[in-house]
């Protein structure tokens, strides 16, 4: 009798075992209580077996070999049975990059030598960079001689800041607004060799500031995006009665552009590049220093960061950015007399070295 009802439970248990072949649909971390935030246990591989040994809300209690905590209910299948892992003849064994394999007690786990965390429903984030910008100006008019034609280059030292904040919508769809500025200062600055007045040095500031928002949509560890905003920027020479009587000047208009946000799972490393063009814009000049009586003016700019992640929510980066604008003046000019026509060609180049963090 007592070795019949051995029997029936054995029976009974395998029967039960293999009603619920529960196991990992993907790499997933398994936690010592329910929240992204908490402690780590373990990291398994995808197609781990574990035991469910309770559910609470969104969260699991499981047991994978030795380990014992809780994953996402997501990441782990519902009843069906899982693939076969078994290698095929002739067939290589698959690689995991960048990751040490573990075996624990049968169970095979996977230890990442880092795992980003998951994108959450908000996010807000800033930078801030200290760095180098070169500006350029390249002006050629319908008359020669004096101030008519001019070619400037000058370097300046610059703080940026840009900021901004990502909302996760329906699937995976996100929108998202951003605000960025800098401030550059050159001194000595612009080196006016004559011949028109005594040569001499232009200091001048330079500042700007863009806002916008966006709407994107992610691809598996890439956000791209469609942007519009707007676009502010002043260039200040530090007197405008300057040797090279150089107008201090605005750049004001709409603009429309693209984002992409690149941050592999596993990887610290992440990178963003971003293009904007001006949609509608107009430049402004200090009144008695214009180049002509009406402007029209084109422009863009863009840029790439490189982040490398020291922590879930620091990481310092490098990033450059360029811009390249372009003006026409019709009309007589007040700042040099028998012009009525001008083109000028703005470049610049920003260089700089920052820390970012998020919130």
């Amino acid at each position: 009798m007592t070795r019949r009802w051995v029997l029936f439970v054995l029976a009974s248990s395998a029967a039960v075992a293999a009603a619920d072949p529960r196991h990992t649909t993907e790499a997933v971390t398994i936690r010592k209580k329910p929240g992204e935030k908490e402690a780590v246990v373990a990291k398994v591989a995808a197609n781990t077996p574990l035991t469910v040994l309770d559910e609470e809300g969104r969260w699991l209690h499981v047991r994978a070999g030795a380990n014992e905590g809780y994953v996402l209910r997501t990441s782990v299948n519902d009843d069906a049975p899982p693939p076969d892992a078994s290698p095929k003849w002739g067939a290589q064994p698959p690689q995991v990059l960048g990751k040490r394999a573990e075996v624990v007690a049968g169970t095979a786990s996977v230890a990442d030598t880092y795992t980003r965390p998951a994108p959450r429903h908000l996010e807000l984030r800033g930078e801030l960079g200290l760095g180098y910008r070169s500006l350029g100006m390249d002006l050629t008019s319908n008359a020669e001689g004096g101030l008519t034609n001019y070619l400037v280059d000058a370097d300046a030292v610059a703080v940026a800041f840009d900021g901004g904040g990502t909302l996760r919508l329906v699937g995976r769809w996100f929108t998202g607004f951003d605000v960025g500025s800098h401030v550059s200062v050159s001194s000595p600055g612009i080196d006016y060799p004559g011949p028109t007045a005594a040569p001499g040095k232009i200091p001048f500031t330079t500042f700007a500031v863009d806002v916008g928002a966006r709407i994107g949509l992610r691809a598996h560890d890439i956000d791209l995006a469609l942007r519009v905003g707007g676009h502010y920027d002043a260039f200040l020479p530090k007197s405008v009665d300057n040797a090279g009587m150089l107008p201090r000047e605005r750049l004001l208009g709409l603009t429309a552009g693209l984002r992409a946000d690149f941050a592999p799972l596993h990887s610290r490393f992440g990178a963003s590049a971003r293009f904007d063009i001006l949609a509608v814009g107009s430049r402004a000049q200090t009144p008695g220093l214009e180049d002509g009586t009406a402007s029209t003016a084109h422009a863009l700019w863009g840029g790439l960061s490189v982040r490398y992640q020291i922590s879930a929510r620091l990481a310092p980066f490098a990033a450059f950015d360029f811009g390249r604008a372009t003006t026409t003046w019709t009309g007589a000019s007040v700042r040099e007399p028998g012009v009525t026509n001008a083109h000028r060609t703005d470049t610049t180049q920003l260089l700089q070295l920052g820390v970012g963090g998020e919130l």
